[in-house]
């Protein structure tokens, strides 16, 4: 019994002082003196788990030192990986992007516009260079190379613009004498694509598009109900435009709301607008327009 006792003392301090190879395994040697002969004892074991620790007695049997019931259950981690239930969210681009855009826009070859209505037409004055822009634009993933995404899709755009003072004109065939103003408006429907790059913060892109262009230009009478058209132009051309702008994701993981910045130069040649009472006195209507705009897009 004395031997049993200590060679359990034994094995359970070879468990602190001997080191354990991969499989978890201890070996030791210790040595009973027995009267004048030394014999060397040699043994092995495992390390115990959580739940049972035994001993193995060399040619003996095997001691229970303890036993304990698992005391908690295992925590599921968050995980990166597509399709993980965890709560870290993985990074998102979207199929589609909606955008609605205001902005100004700069076009000084209408500013050049001169006009034989009234017959002075330095009383008429001329068409403001900058005006207001609105546009809704729509484009959908096409490919996919590495962080570039190739976006194809279109836009629609409404460019106004109104002459810097107002001028007399005579009604018919009333002969009565009203207030009038010039106002231009220029569409532009262009199928377009977008080079968009997918990064943590933004998504900068290079874009451009080619379509039909729509200009109106006409004397509106200001003291009419509903602003009574005097007289009217209409030009249609075919035109393009570049592009270049970012997004800023609103939202974690690049889904929902986005911030649109965009810069658009339009290029665009309506030639003369010669007709009744309009004239160009530099031979024609032309562009570049440059549109700075800023909007709200969704991506879904």
């Amino acid at each position: 019994m004395n031997n049993v006792k200590k060679r359990l003392f034994i094995a359970c301090i070879a468990a602190f002082l001997f080191p354990m190879n991969s499989y978890g395994e201890i070996h030791f040697q210790c040595c009973e003196t027995t009267l004048h002969e030394t014999t060397p004892i040699t043994g092995s074991f495992f390390l115990p788990d959580e739940r049972t620790a035994f001993i193995p007695i060399p040619g003996g049997p095997s001691v229970l030192l303890a036993q304990t019931a698992p005391t908690r259950e295992e925590t599921p981690v968050a995980s990166n990986y597509p399709g993980s239930t965890g709560s870290t969210e993985e990074r998102f681009f979207p199929r589609g992007i909606a955008a609605l855009s205001f902005g100004a826009g700069y076009w000084p070859g209408l500013h050049n516009v001169q006009t034989t209505l009234p017959f002075n037409s330095q009383e008429a004055g001329r068409p403001r260079a900058w005006g207001g822009n609105v546009e809704f634009a729509l484009h959908f993933k096409a490919y996919s190379w590495d962080s570039w995404k190739l976006l194809l899709g279109g836009d629609l755009g409404f460019l106004f613009h109104r002459n810097t003072k107002t001028f007399n004109v005579r009604t018919f065939p009333s002969g009565d004498i009203e207030k009038a103003r010039f106002v231009s408006t220029l569409i532009n429907m262009t199928p377009s694509l977008k080079l968009m790059g997918d990064y943590q913060y933004v998504r900068p892109f290079i874009g451009g598009g080619m379509g039909l262009y729509l200009f109106y230009f006409e004397a509106r009478l200001e003291d009419s109900i509903g602003g009574t058209t005097r007289e009217e132009v209409d030009k249609s051309a075919f035109g393009g435009y570049v592009s270049l702008g970012l997004d800023i994701p609103l939202q974690k993981g690049g889904k929902g709301f986005l911030l649109r910045i965009e810069d658009k130069v339009h290029m665009v040649d309506f030639g003369k607008i010669e007709k009744n009472v309009f004239s160009t006195g530099s031979g024609g209507l032309h562009g570049p327009i440059n549109v700075i705009q800023i909007g709200i897009a969704y991506g879904f």
